[in-house]
């Protein structure tokens, strides 16, 4: 076959040459520039252009002269490898080196150094003198700077504004360093595009000092190395109050930190950036993409994070701040023992503004925010598919963490397939507000625990409007704790599973004095209970709790209010039986059970099973179609003594159930069933009407006093209603409701 020359970057080959030496390399330099024979057929494949002077294929951008497409004109200082030092800069007579060709620019104002294609073995120092030149190579593929024999910046610019074009700079200690001497007031401008910093040592590019200005376009920063174990590396490295704006920027391969920014005052613009593949240090830390630390800013769009390590994006520190638009933060990759692994990490009063944010297939905890006045909004965020760190001490892969008193504020968030907990958020003066939020598919850990949708802790608080609570695992939103504090609005918590093999999958849980203020909630379709309360409060208008598992909320202790909505179609739990509407016991402590104008309907126990002492409310309404199991009634279901809470109408003794204004009817079974319990039936306080009790299989009211009343009470309807003492009992004033004992003797 025919012999052809293939599209190649000589940078490239030069970065595999380096460990042969100077000499290899500028013998493959060489060759790189004659190692094809074009054919007649066709000269060059598509995408190269012939040499005109060496016959050798090229990339077509690199033009077909010994200076390519470089708009040159009779000022014009040249420079190329066949050059000498002794020339005279114009085309026929070049210099040899880049430094002549800018000294002789500097001298006669020429302003534009035209470089050819070859390997220049130099260190290049641009200072003041220097003001206002522009070198341009061919092209950066052609073109390379290698500054390793003096271990010295490949170029050090101090003081001049210059324009670096199609470059490839390799082998110095730092690149390009740009710089502000100490005898020089004012600003310094430095403008690059098309240039190529590769292997080099502490930092392809340095910039410091205030009022130093750096301008990239389309741009590669890569493969960054440290000298010896305590060095240093960088990709870029901003500081001192200096500024970097770039465009198509691409830094890949690079050590330690690919970009960090230091100080108040420095700040960084970047558009359509990519960071990749940041490598961990000797000793196996970091790795980091972006650091921005100690009050300096970042404004990013089009940005894309990807396969670095420890942290993606690192932001620390007071006043630091980073404003973020259509970026794509994912596969951070733990440290080299497997620990971290995160995208974000934001702490110590630092600020983050995002929009259009994508988190996926990070490490350990996807998005970290902690400490006091650090604050993050976002808007349009997803956070998906978080993978465990892989050293095994925390089995974990969460969404987001809110801690240490952050805050957030969040619109069109979405938490998908995350791990052990989408959103978790701990600590007196956290606080998280949610505007249109889904957090679903949260899985169980590998040992089989928790997936929860949020976890909230600590005297956090959580304000969430329009917030969605999918297919999670143990619970949808879980409230633990004192002082912690959610308010909801619009909100729905459906499908939640338990672990498998374990119990859970209930919607809401509230527990240890947290509070709940709820809204338009709606909880349905959840393995469990949709809420459960064990010693938190818990208070809701308008609640939509339909085919929840054993019942549509239980209370053990603490409070629970439910203001209208609809409790319908409880099932039964696959361990637990139920089929309740709302379940009271109290094992943690008398608790408060107040319901006011809600529906129950089409439950397959009672719409309230109520268990000891509490003071239990259901006023002003509906209970229909419900208690199709013979032991458990359609309406109530008082035992084991409820019986404190409450004075009786028109008497002085203290009663645990207050039913007020209530309406049964279409009951499968009994409407009140009381065992060993007392009751209060009062009118509504403002219509005087009575409770009213229609088309019943059962009874209004079944009393009953069972024998051993320590009895535990099965919750699946498969066994008989338990036998009862024989003895009579004192019922009370009961107006005109029908009474049965399951006695025959005589009622006294």
């Amino acid at each position: 076959e025919p012999q052809r020359c293939h599209p190649g970057r000589p940078g490239r080959e030069l970065d595999r040459m380096r460990p042969y030496g100077r000499a290899t390399i500028a013998l493959v330099g060489l060759f790189l520039l004659a190692a094809c024979s074009p054919t007649e057929e066709s000269p060059c494949p598509t995408g190269q252009v012939q040499d005109e002077a060496t016959q050798t294929c090229v990339p077509e951008h690199c033009g077909a002269e010994s200076w390519g497409h470089i708009n040159r004109d009779e000022e014009t200082i040249h420079v190329a490898p066949w050059g000498d030092h002794d020339g005279d800069g114009s085309e026929d007579a070049p210099f040899r080196s880049i430094q002549d060709g800018a000294d002789k620019a500097s001298e006669e104002a020429a302003g534009l150094v035209a470089v050819a294609a070859g390997l220049y073995l130099e260190n290049i120092t641009l200072n003041g003198s220097h003001d206002a030149i522009q070198i341009e190579g061919r092209c950066v593929d052609l073109v390379v700077i290698d500054g390793s024999e003096e271990q010295e910046q490949g170029i050090l610019i101090s003081g001049a504004k210059v324009t670096l074009h199609n470059l490839t700079v390799t082998g110095a200690l730092r690149g390009i360093q740009v710089q502000l001497p100490f005898s020089l007031l004012g600003s310094t401008r430095v403008t690059g595009r098309d240039l190529l910093l590769t292997r080099n040592y502490e930092a392809g590019l340095a910039i410091f000092d205030s009022q130093v200005t750096v301008e990239l376009d389309d741009s590669t920063v890569r493969d960054t190395q440290s000298l010896g174990d305590a060095g240093s590396a960088r990709g870029i490295t901003v500081q001192g109050g200096s500024s970097l704006i770039a465009r198509s920027l691409l830094l890949d391969g690079n050590q330690e930190v690919a970009l960090g920014l230091y100080n108040s005052g420095t700040s960084l613009e970047l558009e359509n950036t990519t960071i990749r593949n940041t490598q961990p240090r000797d000793d196996g830390a970091l790795g980091i993409g972006i650091g921005a630390y100690l009050g300096a800013s970042l404004v990013a769009r089009d940005l894309l994070l990807e396969h670095n390590h420890e942290v993606a994006l690192v932001i620390h520190d007071a006043e630091t701040s980073v404003e973020l638009g259509d970026t794509t933060i994912r596969e951070t990759q733990p440290r080299t023992d497997g620990s971290y692994g995160s995208g974000i990490s934001i702490e110590g009063g630092a600020r983050l503004v995002a929009h259009g944010l994508l988190l996926e297939q990070n490490h350990d905890i996807a998005l970290l925010i902690r400490d006091p006045g650090t604050l993050v909004e976002l808007v349009e965020t997803t956070i998906r598919d978080t993978q465990p760190r892989q050293d095994g001490l925390y089995h974990g892969a969460v969404g987001m963490v809110v801690r240490d008193g952050a805050g957030v504020i969040a619109t069109d968030l979405v938490l998908d397939n995350n791990q052990s907990t989408g959103l978790f958020i701990q600590d007196e003066d956290s606080q998280v507000e949610l505007t249109t939020a889904t957090i679903r598919n949260t899985q169980p850990t590998s040992t089989g625990t928790y997936g929860d949708g949020i976890e909230i802790q600590r005297g956090a608080r959580l304000v969430a409007s329009d917030l969605v609570l999918e297919n999670n695992h143990h619970t949808g939103l879980f409230i633990n704790d004192a002082g912690t504090s959610v308010e909801l609005e619009n909100t729905r918590i459906t499908g939640t599973q338990p672990p498998q093999g374990r119990t859970g999958g209930s919607g809401l849980v509230a527990q240890w004095d947290a509070t709940v203020t709820a809204s338009n909630l709606q909880v349905d379709d959840n393995s469990g209970p949709g809420l459960y309360v064990r010693g938190g409060s818990v208070e809701i208008w308008d609640a939509t709790l339909e085919r929840n598992a054993f019942a549509a909320g239980i209370l053990r202790g603490g409070h629970l209010a439910l203001h209208g909505g609809t409790v319908s179609a409880t099932t039964v739990h696959p361990n637990e039986g139920g089929g309740v509407g709302l379940f009271a016991w109290d094992r943690n402590g008398p608790g408060e059970l107040q319901i006011d104008g809600v529906q129950f309907s089409d439950l397959l126990g009672p719409a309230l099973y109520l268990r000891g002492q509490g003071h239990y409310v259901l006023r002003n309404s509906e209970v229909s179609r419900a208690g199709t199991w013979p032991s458990m009634p359609g309406g109530i279901l008082a035992v084991e003594g409820v019986e404190a809470g409450h004075e009786a109408q028109g008497t002085d003794e203290a009663t645990g159930l207050f039913v007020q204004g209530v309406t049964f009817e279409e009951l499968f079974s009994d409407a009140i069933l009381l065992d060993g319990s007392s009751a209060t039936l009062a009118p509504g306080p403002t219509t005087g009407a009575p409770n009213s009790f229609s088309n019943l299989d059962g009874v209004a009211l079944h009393w009953q006093r069972c024998g051993d009343s320590e009895a535990p009470q099965v919750l699946d309807g498969s066994t008989e209603t338990p036998s009862c003492s024989p003895n009579e009992q004192l019922l009370g004033p009961l107006l005109e409701y029908t009474v049965r004992t399951n006695e025959t003797s005589v009622l006294q």
